[in-house]
């Protein structure tokens, strides 16, 4: 996957993963053309690329000799990436071997045609090889999505877009309404609007969280969907309890990469970019933030466990407390939401949970620590001159 944007790339691996699909992804040319060096060093070719027409640094002239060297038994299948909106008659010419057009975002249908055994062989020059994939297993499967959206129109854009990318989708019309259904129905991910009449979502969320408000699940991911971008608005929503942010108008390749990592159940450890964002930049302030935090928290989940074993379970609560606040102020937002669980198990009085939470919350700091403890992350802002 050969694209300039961040987003746009990962947007595609992640239906690619959904379909079966082992995938790379390249910035511009020469990093294109590196990749499918080293996968022909090591007998391993790219069957196909898909490549985003003004990828900087491609001289589309000699991408036949390119995809040769990529594919010791036979060039691999070139489809075009293009903007939305672009007409047949705005497309430049297509490069030897280009088997056809793809129009971002892409489909996931779209792509499912790109790997069947009928497009490779009728490609063309760039198709000798035989594309291959899994069938149309979907980016985020079988996932169950809750969409609290007030604007009709809204709802209706989320929850086709989340159905698009494979899983299911209800929708209600403010927090009170969500916090209902959440008591009526499990859900593993829940899409809260953050500006809502009745009841906001960050209202919503901290109720939910509180484990009063008497849902199935108190710690059921929460992402906040807002129009506002603002920093504070941020830490508003990670303050109240939410576990990830999406910005409005609702992007569809964000969506597809927030939906392909819960479906993995792999909240990220360490979202290092947001600590130092939320800090201005001072890249110096967020290492010493994740420096206090590591030599603070290792003891209170130490004390935690000894609550646990003493059966004091005001203690759990108020370490777990402690401990989600520090994991949500370093930027941990799985430790937040396990030490969230704890919480609101002591609270809702579901104590036979803790023993379940207790070993994952030490997997979860396990993978923090490591994250933190690399220097490179601090490193690499400071060498790229802070570029966030």
């Amino acid at each position: 996957v050969a694209d300039a944007h961040p987003l746009a790339r990962l947007s595609i691996g992640n239906l690619l993963a959904g379909l079966g699909c082992r995938w790379a992804g390249a910035a511009d040319g020469p990093a294109a053309r590196q990749l499918l060096e080293q996968a022909a060093q090591q007998n391993d070719p790219f069957r196909l690329v898909l490549a985003e027409e003004t990828l900087p640094g491609m001289d589309w002239n000699e991408w036949s000799r390119h995809v040769s060297v990529g594919d010791g038994n036979g060039a691999a299948t070139l489809f075009w990436l293009t903007p939305f909106g672009q007409t047949q008659a705005q497309e430049p010419p297509r490069p030897p071997g280009c088997a056809g057009v793809l129009t971002k975002p892409v489909r996931r249908q779209a792509l499912q045609n790109c790997l069947t055994p009928s497009v490779a062989a009728g490609a063309g020059p760039g198709a000798r090889g035989e594309a291959s994939g899994t069938g149309a297993a979907p980016t985020a499967p079988g996932l169950r999505v809750l969409v609290v959206e007030d604007n009709a129109t809204n709802q209706l854009i989320a929850r086709k877009l989340v159905e698009q990318f494979g899983s299911h989708a209800d929708a209600v019309n403010h927090g009170r309404a969500a916090i209902e259904v959440l008591r009526q129905k499990p859900y593993d991910l829940v899409l809260m609007d953050c500006l809502m009449p009745e009841m906001d979502g960050w209202t919503a969320t901290r109720q939910i969280r509180s484990g009063m408000a008497g849902v199935l699940n108190p710690a059921v991911p929460i992402v906040a969907l807002t129009a506002s971008v603002l920093n504070g608005d941020r830490a508003r929503c990670l303050e109240a309890g939410m576990d990830d942010y999406l910005p409005k108008p609702l992007q569809p390749a964000a969506l597809a990469e927030l939906l392909g990592r819960w479906s993995r159940h792999e909240p990220r450890a360490f979202e290092r970019r947001e600590l130092v964002r939320r800090l201005g930049g001072n890249v110096a302030l967020a290492k010493n933030v994740a420096d206090s935090f590591l030599a603070d928290v290792p003891e209170r989940i130490q004390e935690l466990h000894l609550a646990l074993t003493g059966g004091n379970v005001a203690k759990v609560r108020s370490l777990a407390h402690q401990i989600k606040g520090a994991a949500a102020a370093v930027g941990g937002p799985a430790v937040q939401r396990v030490a969230g669980a704890m919480e609101a198990a002591v609270v809702s009085g579901q104590l036979d949970k803790l023993a379940a939470l207790a070993p994952q919350l030490d997997t979860e700091f396990g993978r923090l620590r490591t994250s933190l403890a690399d220097p490179a992350w601090a490193a690499n802002f400071v060498t790229r001159g802070n570029n966030l």
